[in-house]
């Protein structure tokens, strides 16, 4: 069971909230009462939604603010546009950024404001955590598919490579392979820092860094 404490229409301190308020953004979500809720929905997976990581949540929130300036500003854009556009402003390519931001400056949008204000993974997560004391826990009915998943890859993965080796072998490539086995592992690294652990260390402890991690999966277990 999911269990949440939120008071929806709460107007916190956090960036996430002086965005919803700056950007009247509390009745974009036209599947629920505020946009609070419609994030711990789509989080959860409550109310027909696919659950979602804090990435994939930032990133809607993010784009409800984009597509919230156009209707602002009289101007209807469909979902994929948003996306698009969405994209360039928070990828690499700096002419297309720009292209971008001039569009926006030319219907009255700060296009170099607005891409400052999107938040980040780590604020949704804080936001969730914090502001809206929303916790969530694995399905009782776990099959732990997806550590199988990662077995049948990793085996695969080992697989591909040594026949890659052997051929190296055969051709005098590489000496001391028939003596020699494949072991693929699998590691981590945190975003925010240096920190690097096997896959095998995360799953156990229930986190990959102890400074960015720990407090929430500490929050997330049963």
């Amino acid at each position: 069971m999911v269990q949440t404490h939120l008071l929806y229409m709460h107007d916190c301190s956090c960036k996430i909230g002086t965005m919803i308020r700056q950007y009247n953004l509390d009745t974009m979500d036209p599947l629920h009462d505020t946009i609070n809720e419609g994030l711990v929905a789509r989080w959860n997976g409550n109310k027909s939604h696919t659950s979602c990581g804090y990435r994939t949540l930032t990133d809607w929130f993010n784009m409800q603010m984009l597509k919230s300036v156009y209707q602002q500003n009289g101007e209807h854009v469909h979902d994929t546009q948003i996306e698009a556009e969405y994209k360039v402003l928070t990828g690499e390519d700096e002419v297309e950024k720009q292209e971008i931001i001039h569009q926006l400056d030319t219907i009255g949008v700060d296009g170099s404001q607005m891409q400052s204000d999107f938040v980040s993974w780590a604020t949704m997560r804080n936001h969730l955590l914090d502001c809206l004391s929303a916790s969530k826990e694995r399905p009782s009915g776990s099959t732990n598919w997806e550590q199988s998943a990662i077995k049948t890859a990793q085996s695969m993965a080992s697989k591909k490579i040594g026949e890659a080796l052997s051929s190296l072998s055969s051709s005098g490539d590489l000496v001391g392979f028939d003596e020699a086995s494949v072991s693929v592992n699998i590691q981590l690294q945190c975003d925010h820092c240096p920190t690097r652990v096997p896959l095998s260390v995360a799953l156990e402890r229930g986190y990959i860094c102890k400074q960015h991690h720990a407090s929430e999966s500490a929050k997330t277990q049963p």
